[in-house]
C-alpha cells in the first residue's frame, strides 16, 4: 500500500497548520463551484460540523493514489450530516502531465475541474481554487493534502499528504466509529496506473539541474485560442 511517502510532509515548514490551529484567511475564503460562482468555504461547513478538504489535481501522481481511500472514508460518514468532504481542484502540480496545461483563466480550471470529476467517478465533489492559489495556500500549500477544520476554521486534523488509513483514524478520534468499513476494493474507481509526459518532439525538453520556481504571469488579450502557453521558472539566484 501507497502511504504517499517520497518526501517530507509538506507541513513541516507550517506549524500552524495542525490540531489546534487556524486556517489563515479564513473570513472572506471562496472557491468556485462547478458553474464557476463564488462560494464561501465557511458555508460549506456544516452547522455544528467540520469540513474535510483534499487538495488534488490531474497531474498529481500522490492525488491521483490517494483519492480512492478518501472516496472509501467519505462513503463511510455519508450517513452524517456533521461531517462534509470536499476535493480542492488547484493549480497543477505537474503541467504537461497526461498533455495537461497550467490554466491561464478561471474557465479553463473549471474545465480541467470537470474533466477530474468524469475520469476519477468521484462521490466527493469538487470545487475550485481561484487563479490566485488563495485556497490552496490558505489550507497549507500542499498539492494533495487532507485538512478537517469547523466552522471557524479551526483545523481538526491535518496531513500534507493525503492518506485514506490516516484520515480515517484521525476522524474515529473526532467523530468516533462509522458503522461500516469501506475498503478501496469495494470501490469501482478507475485505476492510476501512472501519468505521462509528452518528450518534446518540436522543441527539445529542458531538463534544469537546479530546483525552479514558477513565476506569476498574466496572457494578453487575444481572440484567438492559445495553442502554445509559456510556463516560466526561474532558480531562486536568478
Amino acid at each position: 500500500r501507497d502511504r504517499s511517502s517520497g518526501g517530507k510532509d509538506p507541513f513541516v515548514r507550517s506549524p500552524h497548520m495542525k490540531a489546534g490551529g487556524t486556517i489563515r484567511g479564513w473570513d472572506g475564503l471562496e472557491v468556485h463551484g462547478e458553474d464557476g460562482g463564488l462560494i464561501s468555504v465557511e458555508s460549506m461547513v456544516p452547522e455544528d460540523g467540520m469540513l474535510v478538504v483534499v487538495n488534488g489535481c490531474l497531474t498529481c501522481p500522490k492525488f491521483l493514489r490517494s483519492y480512492p481511500g478518501m472516496e472509501a472514508v467519505a462513503r463511510d460518514h455519508a450517513g452524517n450530516e456533521k461531517v462534509r468532504f470536499v476535493y480542492l481542484y488547484k493549480t497543477l502540480a505537474h503541467p504537461e502531465n497526461d498533455g495537461f496545461i497550467q490554466a491561464f483563466t478561471i474557465e479553463e480550471r473549471l474545465e480541467q475541474m470537470a474533466m477530474a470529476k468524469e475520469r476519477l467517478k468521484t462521490m466527493i465533489p469538487f470545487v475550485c481554487d481561484g487563479i490566485d492559489n488563495t485556497a490552496m495556500q490558505a489550507f497549507g500549500g500542499s498539492p494533495n493534502s487532507q485538512v478537517v477544520v469547523d466552522g471557524e476554521g479551526g483545523i481538526l486534523h491535518a496531513a500534507g499528504w493525503a492518506d485514506g488509513d490516516v484520515l480515517r483514524e484521525a476522524l474515529v478520534g473526532i467523530v468516533g466509529e462509522t458503522e461500516t468499513t469501506t475498503e478501496v476494493d469495494d470501490l469501482d474507481l478507475p485505476r492510476f496506473r501512472g501519468v505521462t509526459r509528452p518528450a518534446g518532439r518540436v522543441v527539445p525538453r529542458v531538463r534544469p539541474t537546479e530546483s525552479l520556481s514558477p513565476l506569476r504571469m498574466e496572457p494578453g488579450a487575444s481572440k484567438e485560442k492559445y495553442f502554445v502557453k509559456l510556463r516560466p521558472e526561474a532558480s531562486s539566484t536568478a
